[in-house]
C-alpha cells in the first residue's frame, strides 16, 4: 500500500485571481460643494441733518444738511462778506473800499508816466504806433460789421419785396423764415449774395404752390377755379357780425403755445421786428 504523499500547504491556498474577477470598490463620492452665501447688503446710513437757530453756532463739518432760519442765513452771509472785505482790503466800509480803489487807479496812471518818462524816443514813437494800429483795426473790424448789415438789412429789403407781390401780408414773416431755411440748404455764404430775384420768385411760387397754398395771393382764386372746373360751387365765406366765426388755417409750422412761434395769425406769432430777431440768432438771413 503506497505512502500518503505530504500535503503542501501550498495547495490549501485560495487560487490566484484575474484582472477581470478582481473588482475595486469606487471612491466615495466627493461632498457636495457648498455655495458662498451672498455678502449682506452695506448699511443704510442716513443724511446726518444739523440744526442751526443762531449765527454763532458751530455747524459740523459732516453734516450734509443744515435747517437754519432766513435772518440767521443773512447774519451769516453778512458776516462771511465783512471777514472777506476785510482780509482784501483791510475794512469792511464800502466808501473807504472806493477811496482805495480810485488811488490805486491814480497811482497806476503815475506810474505808467513814470515808465513813459523813462522811455527813449524811439520806444515812444514804437509804442504809439503799436497803439495806433491797434485802434485802426478795431475801427476796422466796427466799420467791417456796419457794412455786412447794411449789406442784411439791404438783401432783407429786397427778399421782402418780392415775397410781398406773391404772399399775403400776415404771412409774409413766415415766409420769410422758411426762405432762409432754403438759402441755408442750398446755397453757401458767398453763393447767398449772388442769389437773383428770379431764384426767390421760382422758389416762393413753389412754395406756395406745393408746401403751404394758403400763403399765396392768389390762394382763393385757385380754389374757385379748381372748384369750376369740377363742377362744384366755389366755397363762400359764413356770414358773421363782424367777429371771425372760423379760425384761419396757419401754414405748416407750429410752436408751442407757451413761446412765440415763426407761425402767423397765432396768439403767440412773432412779430415782423421778432421774427428778424429770432431768425438772425439762429443764423438765418434773407
Amino acid at each position: 500500500m503506497p505512502e500518503a504523499q505530504p500535503k503542501n500547504p501550498a495547495d490549501d491556498a485560495a487560487p490566484p485571481t484575474t484582472a477581470t474577477e478582481s473588482k475595486v470598490a469606487p471612491p466615495p463620492p466627493a461632498p457636495p460643494s457648498q455655495q458662498a452665501a451672498p455678502p449682506a447688503p452695506p448699511p443704510k446710513t442716513e443724511k446726518k441733518e444739523v440744526t442751526v437757530g443762531d449765527d454763532d453756532d458751530d455747524i459740523p463739518t459732516d453734516a450734509e444738511l443744515i435747517h437754519m432760519p432766513r435772518k440767521a442765513l443773512d447774519r451769516r452771509l453778512a458776516k462771511h462778506t465783512a471777514a472777506e472785505l476785510k482780509s482784501r482790503f483791510g475794512t469792511d466800509d464800502f466808501d473807504a473800499i472806493k477811496t482805495k480803489l480810485a488811488r490805486a487807479e491814480e497811482l497806476e496812471a503815475k506810474e505808467e508816466e513814470r515808465r513813459r518818462s523813462a522811455l527813449s524816443e524811439m520806444e515812444k514813437l514804437k509804442e504809439d504806433a503799436a497803439k495806433s494800429e491797434q485802434r485802426a483795426l478795431e475801427a476796422e473790424a466796427r466799420e467791417r460789421t456796419i457794412q455786412e448789415d447794411r449789406v442784411y438789412e439791404r438783401e432783407d429789403s429786397r427778399m421782402a419785396r418780392i415775397t410781398e407781390r406773391h404772399v399775403k401780408p400776415r404771412y409774409v414773416d413766415y415766409t420769410l423764415n422758411e426762405m432762409a431755411k432754403w438759402m441755408r440748404r442750398s446755397f453757401s455764404k458767398e453763393e447767398m449774395a449772388k442769389v437773383t430775384d428770379a431764384q426767390v420768385e421760382d422758389w416762393i411760387k413753389e412754395f406756395s404752390s406745393k408746401e403751404a397754398p394758403e400763403v399765396a395771393k392768389d390762394y382763393e382764386q385757385r380754389i374757385s377755379a379748381t372748384a369750376k372746373e369740377e363742377g362744384k360751387k366755389p366755397p363762400t365765406a359764413p356770414l358773421t357780425n363782424g367777429v371771425n366765426a372760423t379760425s384761419p388755417t396757419p401754414p405748416p409750422s407750429g410752436g408751442d403755445a407757451s413761446q412765440k412761434t415763426f407761425a402767423p395769425n397765432r396768439p403767440n406769432s412773432m412779430t415782423s421786428v421778432e421774427a428778424k430777431q429770432a431768425a438772425a440768432r439762429e443764423g438765418y438771413r434773407w
